[in-house]
């Protein structure tokens, strides 16, 4: 199974951008299937942005940020809300993920957004 990103040169483009405009010099932005990754180097922090869908993918993406993360690091979720986010939260916790979280609302002058922030680390091992 494959899931892809429509426009994701110009999705990366952008995201690019946006990190330098923040300060981020250190971002590498890559495609990676979550049913067969290739073997990735740690990282300190993954970044996921309205990626939970599908049951079927909570187990590959939380393999997937398991393998890459660095003990400490950290795999940031954004999403408007949608409702599959709490079986995937659910699914995190109990394979050993602390999730904190805060809600967010984006004002426009016709509208407003409201989404969610999930910050996922490792439980650490009792004296670790």
């Amino acid at each position: 199974m494959r899931i892809g990103v429509e426009e994701l040169g110009r999705r990366f483009g952008l995201a690019a951008h946006n990190a330098r405009r923040n300060g981020c010099t250190r971002l590498r932005l890559g495609e990676v299937d979550w049913f067969s990754p290739p073997p990735l180097e740690r990282v300190p922090l993954l970044l996921g942005a309205d990626i939970v869908y599908l049951e079927r993918t909570y187990d590959p993406l939380l393999e997937l940020a398991a393998s890459t993360l660095s003990p400490s690091g950290s795999f940031i979720l954004s999403d408007p809300l949608r409702p599959q986010m709490k079986g995937f939260l659910e699914r995190a916790r109990a394979r050993g993920w602390t999730v904190d979280e805060d809600r967010w609302t984006v004002h426009f002058a016709d509208a407003s957004h409201e989404g969610r922030i999930r910050i996922l680390t490792r439980e650490r091992a009792a004296g670790g």
